[in-house]
């Protein structure tokens, strides 16, 4: 098999299928990924793909199902978001209690980790739709101030850009960490993010829980459930730390 991990077997083929521009896999090729989940007592998924047409397979099933959620396909240049959605939903999400060491958290939440990378412009793309609208901007100028009076003059000399980025940052931060608190307290955040995702910022749930107040609480950064495709971003965040003991 080309690659093997924890909870799937990925085979890469040049052309998963005869056409180049439709998902229709040769059998042969199903048949050898099929052969690797029948064989293997631990892994149960599977994934087919040129790099961009791919095609999930479990342990002991007949049919080939060529379309959405079995299967996706790349149609442009800048949907790699949306194939690490359907990788990270539909192949990755069955690990769950994974370890966490001292160097865990650098390594799998920090700007070193693809996860990371996605989650910051999964941020970026809403705060730069969103940067406009009258509550994320009011957030954004009072944070602003804010800075100035932590670190000296800084509004005016740094540019919009570099602002920006920084502000998306400190949203991941603190709602990452936020997360990972509640989390390491026994709040079950998954449940949490299905049901009441905004809460994961605001905290009610965690100090109604535990008693602490102040710690998880609305900020500046809780624009992420303000504004539309928001919270998806924010279950998206949860199903990752969920996936840690």
């Amino acid at each position: 098999m080309d690659l093997r991990l924890s909870d799937a077997f990925i085979e890469v083929k040049t052309r998963i299928g005869a056409a180049a521009d439709a998902l229709t896999p040769a059998m042969e090729h199903v048949a050898q990924l099929d052969g690797y989940l029948s064989a293997s007592p631990d892994v149960n998924v599977g994934v087919l793909t040129d790099g961009r047409h791919w095609l999930r397979r479990t342990a002991g099933q007949v049919d080939v199902p060529a379309t959405y959620p079995w299967a996706f396909t790349l149609t442009g240049p800048d949907d790699g978001v949306e194939l690490y959605r359907w990788l990270n939903e539909y192949i990755f999400s069955g690990e769950r209690a994974k370890p966490v060491h001292a160097s865990t958290v650098g390594r799998e939440f920090g700007p070193g980790s693809p996860v990371y990378t996605t989650h910051i412009e999964l941020i970026r793309r809403l705060f730069e739709h969103h940067g406009e609208d009258r509550t994320v901007a009011i957030k954004y100028d009072l944070w602003q101030e804010l800075l100035a009076v932590a670190l000296g003059e800084i509004i005016g000399t740094e540019p919009a850009e570099s602002l920006h980025s920084l502000f998306v940052r400190h949203t991941y931060l603190v709602s990452m960490i936020g997360m990972i608190t509640q989390a390491t307290f026994g709040v079950d955040i998954e449940r949490l993010s299905a049901h009441d995702p905004a809460d994961l910022l605001l905290g009610r749930r965690f100090s109604a829980d535990t008693g602490l107040a102040g710690v998880i609480e609305s900020s500046f950064f809780a624009w992420l459930a303000e504004v539309d495709g928001g919270v998806d971003v924010i279950r998206e965040m949860a199903a990752w730390v969920a996936s840690y003991d």
